[in-house]
């Protein structure tokens, strides 16, 4: 259970909504707890997740709730700029649950009230959330825990928008004293004035004796970021090579949960991935962003290097699929990436074109075209907005 604020105050909202009996949510968050193939997307007013409930059989379920109003979000978001601590605390992603009072003693509730919470899910009959909505609920809840940013986005801005228009509102507040450079005593931005030079060193005191003490000009923040930024030192040239790891100077400490040689394929697979960033950019060819997979996503990639080597065997022994399974995953991760796993994973609209072929739908209505190869439903193609276009090369 999440034990600290924002997560705790987000299960409390829960246990008041009327949207869920006593029974769900004890079930769901039994679901959440044991079932580590729950991976949760967030976007404004709407959080979700594929459940899967068996090798073939997965359920879309949805957590939805009121979007904050435009000045709504300035109320919020004065709260914020206000303070100059919480403001510096965003850079870190992290935010003061004291916030919520606030917000709430000026009249907005940054946490939506429960009678704003809905919930459904493609399992369940309509207007009666099951375990796989409820679970989704507590998903939120550890996110909201471990990064308040996902709260905002649910509530309808992201990290980045939420940054911008904290820094507009405190650059508007401030902005009158920083463009003159200086402040109201009337010395100018170099700290220069009656008695001491550019440097800001008196040049003596009233008994006429040479004065020792220095003072520091501050320059403020606007006309610091105002500065035409100095040349970036010449990058070094990427090597043809991922580097190769050094090997622990000893093992690991009696009882740990990983071995030499595990720290060592983490390792590696780290600077196999970084040397790809620098090779192919920020996103793989197949269009998932290298560094933002989901578990069955990166277990996929993980088994699409290992397949036909030596480590195959214990990746596919450790991994919750079959051989055979994982085989399938290891080709849909080949044609079409994260998109082509999350495919596969979900139990969408599938048309039959012949014995050999099938046309199969994802959560976002893209199709992609199954092959039976081996005996076994391969995925071979795609995505593609119109399914036509996955038979125009057969």
């Amino acid at each position: 259970m999440v034990s600290a604020s924002w997560g705790s105050r987000w299960l409390d909202i829960v246990d008041q909504s009327s949207a869920f009996e006593a029974d769900d949510l004890a079930r769901g968050e039994a679901y959440a707890r044991h079932d580590w193939q729950l991976d949760l997307d967030i976007e404004p007013g709407r959080a979700f997740a594929i459940a899967r409930s068996g090798p073939r059989v997965s359920h879309l379920a949805n957590v939805r709730a009121r979007q904050l109003t435009s000045d709504e979000w300035n109320t919020v978001l004065g709260l914020i700029a206000g303070s100059a601590a919480r403001t510096a605390a965003l850079l870190d992603r992290s935010l003061d649950p004291a916030l919520i009072a606030e917000s709430t003693e000026a009249g907005v509730a940054l946490l939506p009230r429960a009678e704003e919470i809905s919930a459904d899910c493609s399992c369940s009959t309509p207007g009666k959330p099951c375990k796989h909505a409820a679970a989704v609920l507590y998903i939120m809840a550890d996110a909201f825990e471990e990064d308040p940013f996902d709260l905002l986005e649910f509530r309808g801005l992201d990290g980045d928008a939420v940054l911008a228009r904290v820094n507009e509102i405190r650059a508007a507040s401030t902005g009158g004293a920083e463009a003159g450079g200086g402040d109201s005593s009337g010395s100018d931005s170099s700290g220069s004035g009656p008695g001491g030079d550019a440097t800001g060193q008196s040049d003596g005191d009233a008994s006429g004796n040479e004065s020792t003490e220095v003072t520091t000009s501050i320059m403020p923040g606007r006309a610091s970021w105002a500065r035409e930024a100095a040349e970036s030192p010449t990058a070094l040239p990427v090597p043809a090579e991922p580097t190769t790891v050094v090997p622990w100077a000893s093992s690991p400490p009696p009882r740990s949960p990983f071995t030499a040689a595990g720290l060592m394929a983490v390792a590696a697979d780290a600077a196999s991935r970084a040397h790809e960033l620098l090779t192919a950019g920020p996103d793989r060819p197949n269009g998932s962003p290298a560094l933002h997979l989901d578990r069955h996503a990166d277990l996929a990639r993980r088994a699409s290097v290992a397949e036909g080597t030596n480590r195959w065997p214990s990746i596919s022994a450790s991994s919750p699929f079959s051989s055979q399974e994982l085989r399938a995953r290891v080709a849909a991760w080949r044609v079409a990436g994260a998109p082509g796993i999350a495919a596969l994973d979900f139990d969408g609209e599938i048309r039959k074109v012949d014995d050999i072929t099938r046309l199969r739908a994802d959560a976002h209505r893209r199709w992609y075209r199954f092959e039976k190869l081996s005996g076994r439903w391969t995925m071979t193609a795609g995505p593609a907005d119109d399914p036509d276009e996955l038979l125009a090369d057969r």
